[in-house]
């Protein structure tokens, strides 16, 4: 009887640390989306004028996706994925460019510095970038990651039976 207990003890433990891991992980990802999508509201924002045909849908919700992994229970991994591949192909340019140029803070291609085109003669472009805001949140999250794992050991700790 109590090799049984101790080994539903070490089953749950196991099983709490993958919870961890998982929620974790999880929390990370939303955290990160939901940067994303801020941002990408953020840069809007900052462009004047406001009134022009915008394409918000496209940059708010397929530029990027969610992402999860679990590596058969040994590594699991939570974030974004940052890619002009969702995209509806709707400008006049190529969506790569536009979404480049977005993700940089450049305000349309008249805001985009090339040799051509001196910096500061056209256009305007939002500072902090929204590469930059992903970026650091990334950092943030990299560098104090213990919130995320409190949090998730409090929901692990929730379907657990000995813990």
């Amino acid at each position: 009887m109590a090799n049984s207990l101790i080994d539903n003890i070490k089953k749950d433990v196991k099983e709490y640390s993958k919870n961890v891991c998982k929620f974790a992980s999880i929390e990370v990802r939303e955290e990160l989306a939901k940067t994303a999508y801020d941002t990408i509201l953020q840069f809007y924002d900052d462009y004047e004028p406001v009134a022009y045909k915008r394409h918000y849908y496209n940059l708010e919700e397929k530029s990027f996706k969610k992402f999860y992994h679990n590596n058969h229970n040994t590594a699991f991994t939570g974030g974004i994925i940052l890619s002009p591949e969702w995209m509806d192909d709707i400008y006049r340019a190529d969506t790569e460019l536009i979404f480049n140029l977005v993700y940089e803070g450049f305000h349309g291609l008249k805001s985009y510095v090339s040799p051509f085109r001196p910096a500061g003669s056209w256009g305007q472009i939002m500072n902090p970038s929204p590469m930059d805001i992903i970026e650091k949140k990334r950092d943030e999250i990299y560098k104090n990651p213990t919130s995320y794992i409190n949090k998730a050991k409090i929901q692990a700790k929730q379907l657990s039976k000995y813990i």
